[in-house]
């Protein structure tokens, strides 16, 4: 705000800019706050600069916003990351993070993609062993039986069906600024641990960062751009819409040549 003499004027100009643009996202609460970091103005301290502005500093917004949180409602969904023995009893443990829910000993999950049962022996977090987890929670669990679960599995109170889902409509940000997106080239996409290859066969069109606008004449997607595209996958691999599970709903695209992170991206 120093930069434009600390004036409400050109404030309520941008204000009134960035409104129009939220229209366009589902964004419902927007917060407004004139800073300057030259002298630290409404950073930690109310402005003398900026006597019109009635507000509080931008470090009391960001001490009032509630943490980011898990969703520890609906269904269980457990991704495993890592598969390992115990060196006591040489029973199988797979740990992960459980993405939404809670998880509960004797709990009955449907393991993706071998779509066999598990019932939940014991939960850890750390080295002490509960009885439950929730959300958010990074654990290790056992399991009773003997099922060949691997890195990427993931462990659900849903039976996960696959069936007519080797197609993904998906929105990308393209974060490479080496290559452009290719139609129909190689790429391997990544959902929690999971990772299989895939292609993008088409792209539907183009998104507009400023205003959202939709052009359908799309000539190359390059670094910074966003496009909605259709994904061919080469296998099963889980996921729901981002509205449904935003943890099963997001992923990036990775280039198979570099192994370079080359797109963001949330499934529809």
């Amino acid at each position: 705000m120093d930069l434009v003499g600390f004036s409400m004027d050109r404030f309520d100009s941008l204000k009134d800019e960035y409104l129009k643009l939220m229209k366009g996202l589902r964004r419902r609460e927007v917060s407004f706050i004139p800073v300057s970091g030259l002298l630290g103005d409404n950073m930690t301290t109310i402005s003398e600069n900026m006597d019109w502005y009635t507000g509080g500093t931008l470090m009391d917004f960001l001490e009032s916003c509630p943490a980011a949180a898990f969703s520890g409602k609906g269904h269980a969904r457990f991704s495993v990351q890592y598969a390992t023995q115990s060196e006591t009893d040489k029973a199988m443990i797979y740990a992960g993070r459980l993405l939404s829910g809670t998880l509960k000993k004797g709990a009955v999950l449907s393991v993706f993609p071998q779509k066999e049962d598990a019932i939940v022996d014991k939960i850890y977090r750390g080295l002490r062993e509960h009885d439950e987890a929730s959300a958010g929670d990074n654990i290790s669990i056992c399991i009773a039986g003997d099922i060949a679960i691997t890195r990427g599995d993931m462990l659900s109170d849903i039976e996960y069906d696959d069936t007519n889902r080797k197609t993904i409509d998906t929105s990308v940000c393209w974060l490479s600024s080496d290559t452009d997106m290719e139609i129909n080239r190689e790429y391997i996409i990544r959902i929690n641990a999971a990772e299989v290859r895939c292609k993008i066969t088409e792209v539907l069109y183009e998104i507009d960062g400023d205003t959202f606008a939709r052009n359908y004449n799309v000539e190359k997607i390059g670094v910074n751009q966003f496009a909605k595209v259709k994904i061919e996958l080469s296998e099963s691999i889980f996921f729901e819409s981002y509205t449904t599970s935003p943890q099963t709903g997001r992923g990036i695209l990775i280039d198979t040549a570099t192994n370079a992170t080359c797109a963001a991206l949330m499934i529809d």
